[in-house]
């Protein structure tokens, strides 16, 4: 059985991003930024967006292999109907030096201020 990302769960193309980050709600943590916004289907799609600020082309791909990952073994953990964009720091990934399971539990965390954030509380939308 593949293990990769299948198509119909992935955001494709410039017009798949931009309602996206027009109107998307976001989550700051430490490591990386999390914004989704409803998709009108029944499955959550995943996009990622990294500059070349965040370096060279060895990092970005490492970076965005280790958010498909997360993705895909966490399905359950994020919220069904949304479209889910990562947005890696800068920092997050320093040679060998990353520790996913951090990473999990503050997703675990974003699922609940997602569902905060959906009801309208606006205390969830403040910065951790």
């Amino acid at each position: 059985m593949p293990e990769g990302l299948p198509r119909p769960e992935r955001l494709c193309g410039r017009g798949a991003f931009n309602p996206v980050f027009k109107t998307g709600k976001r989550i700051k943590l430490p490591e990386l930024t999390i914004v989704f916004a409803p998709n009108h289907i029944n499955c959550s799609r995943m996009g990622i967006s990294i500059g070349r600020s965040f370096g060279g082309a060895v990092k970005r791909n490492r970076a965005k292999r280790l958010i498909r990952e997360l993705f895909r073994r966490n399905k359950d953990i994020f919220p069904q109907g949304r479209d889910i964009v990562f947005i890696p720091h800068k920092g997050w990934l320093r040679d060998e030096d990353i520790n996913l399971q951090v990473t999990l539990k503050n997703v675990f965390k974003a699922k609940d201020k997602c569902k905060r954030l959906d009801s309208g509380d606006e205390a969830a939308s403040t910065h951790w």
